[in-house]
């Protein structure tokens, strides 16, 4: 018998499993990045990378005019994340190097993230010596140096 983490696991994916159409997407940036009430948030806490990333693409396309650049910078770095959460390094990658993400992330902080994602050790070191870190970022990059064999998801949320 499964144990009742499990089953309420599959209850919570049964239930966020909709139709990402049927999301409200007239909504606020601030409604949308809210860590307790936010849609992609829920489903990538749900493991639900893919679902997620839909929402965030379709939330993009329906209020990119609406939004600052800084914005649209933090969603396309979240869109990766989830990518690298998943593996899929190439489109995290992708995201991650959009020109609005200079406009929300610290440049160091993003290059130094790619670097990991590309495999490229020495790159890393050296954006974690060299940058100018907040304090939320430099531990980070430096768990990407210690578990670099590790994958993204691990060694980001460990």
């Amino acid at each position: 018998m499964k144990d009742l983490r499990q089953i309420i696991k599959s209850v919570v994916r049964e239930y966020l499993n909709e139709d990402i159409s049927k999301y409200d997407y007239n909504i606020s940036y601030n409604e949308f990045e809210d860590f307790d009430k936010s849609v992609w948030r829920k489903l990538a806490r749900n493991e639900q990378e893919r679902e997620a990333i839909e929402y965030m693409l379709c939330y993009l396309n329906k209020n990119e005019q609406k939004l600052e650049k800084w914005q649209i910078g933090a969603i396309f770095w979240h869109i990766g994340q989830l990518y690298a959460f998943i593996n899929d390094y190439d489109n995290a990658v992708k995201y991650m190097s959009k020109d609005e993400v200079n406009y929300s992330i610290d440049k160091d902080y993003q290059m130094g993230t790619i670097a990991f994602l590309k495999n490229d050790i020495d790159s890393l070191k050296r954006y974690y010596l060299n940058g100018k870190h907040s304090y939320l970022n430099k531990p980070i990059l430096k768990r990407f140096i210690d578990y670099f064999d590790e994958p993204y998801k691990k060694t980001y949320l460990e």
